[in-house]
């Protein structure tokens, strides 16, 4: 009744997913490496994300009216 023909579909997207999740995780720590060298990068860089993700937080909940 289940044969192994119903989850080649999610077998595929897992196997997509898994190898996207990975590319960006390498892709990531490689700009963090980079990155660790300038002390002034995290100084900088946490309030740019933090206005990042209220600006992101903030479009959310427009998209939600």
């Amino acid at each position: 009744m289940f044969g192994l023909h119903n989850y080649t579909g999610f077998v595929a997207a897992s196997l997509i997913s898994l190898v996207d999740q990975a590319g960006l995780m390498l892709v990531g720590k490689s700009i963090a490496g980079k990155l660790a060298r300038f002390p002034r990068a995290n100084v900088l860089g946490r309030p740019l994300v933090g206005l990042g993700l209220i600006g992101f937080g903030g479009k959310l909940a427009e998209n939600q009216r």
